[in-house]
Order: C-alpha cells, then sequence, then structure tokens
C-alpha cells in the first residue's frame, strides 16, 4: 500500500502528476494555486512583451494603408 502524503510540509510538496479528474475548483478556490503558477512561469512579462509587439503591429498596417 502506498505512503498517503497528501499532508507533507508544504514546502516538501511538489505536483509529481497531472490527471483528469471530475472534480472541480468552485469559487477562487483555485485562484492562490493558478496565480503562484503564472508567477513561477513568469509568463507575464512575455505577454507584455506580445502585445506591445501586436500593437506596433497594427499601428503600422494603419499607417500603410
Amino acid at each position: 500500500m502506498a505512503k498517503d502524503t497528501r499532508f507533507q510540509d508544504k514546502k516538501e510538496q511538489k505536483i509529481s502528476a497531472i490527471q483528469p479528474t471530475d472534480e472541480r475548483m468552485t469559487g477562487r478556490a483555485g485562484l492562490a494555486l493558478f496565480e503562484a503558477y503564472i508567477r513561477n512561469i513568469q509568463i507575464l512579462p512575455l505577454i507584455d512583451c506580445s502585445m506591445v509587439w501586436l500593437d506596433a503591429q497594427k499601428q503600422q498596417r494603419s499607417c500603410h494603408h
């Protein structure tokens, strides 16, 4: 029988697998986890740069027409 590790110290917890489930997070229960993930992968600066680039492309196209 596998050891139940759900209640380990928070510093030691890591995601080891992602599996489909019928369970759903309700309300704002998953926002903290999602926010931590977004900050961890550092995607926000990439999104900001992409938005600036897209805006510049739109302006460039509008100037040529």
